[in-house]
C-alpha cells in the first residue's frame, strides 16, 4: 500500500504542500544517522481532511516520509510544483524561485528573458 498526502496538516485540493509517503515500500532510514532519520522518515500527521482525504486507509499515528517536493492535488491528480529547499518564507508568505525570477525579468528591461 501507499498513501500520499501534502504535509503534517492535511492540505484540500488545490493548496500546495510538502509531498509525504506512507506505504510499505518505504525506506526505514539512513544508515548510522539516526537524527536525519528521524527528521525525514519520522513525520507523524496531525489531522486528516474529513471529506476528501488522500491518506484514507493510513494508520492513524504512522510515520511518514518527507520527500521534501512539493506538490498539489488538482482533479484527483499529483502535481509536482517544486523542492521545498527552493522556497523561500519571508514574513510568514511562501514565495517561489519561479515567481521571483518572472517578477525580475518584468521589472527591469536589463533582465535578460529565455526566449
Amino acid at each position: 500500500m501507499k498513501t500520499v498526502t501534502i504535509t503534517d496538516e492535511e492540505r484540500p485540493d488545490g493548496e500546495v504542500g510538502e509531498i509525504w509517503l506512507q506505504g510499505n515500500n518505504i525506506g526505514r532510514g539512513y544508515w548510522g544517522r539516526p537524527d536525519k532519520t528521524r527528521r525525514t522518515f519520522g513525520a507523524k500527521l496531525q489531522s486528516r481532511l474529513i471529506e476528501g482525504s488522500h491518506a484514507h486507509g493510513s494508520p492513524i499515528g504512522g510515520k511518514w516520509l518527507r520527500t521534501g517536493d512539493l506538490g498539489v492535488y488538482l482533479d484527483g491528480e499529483l502535481y509536482i510544483t517544486g523542492l521545498t529547499a527552493d522556497l523561500a518564507i519571508i514574513d510568514g508568505r511562501n514565495h517561489y524561485p519561479q515567481d521571483i525570477e518572472a517578477t525580475t525579468a518584468e521589472a527591469s528591461p536589463t533582465v535578460r528573458r529565455d526566449t
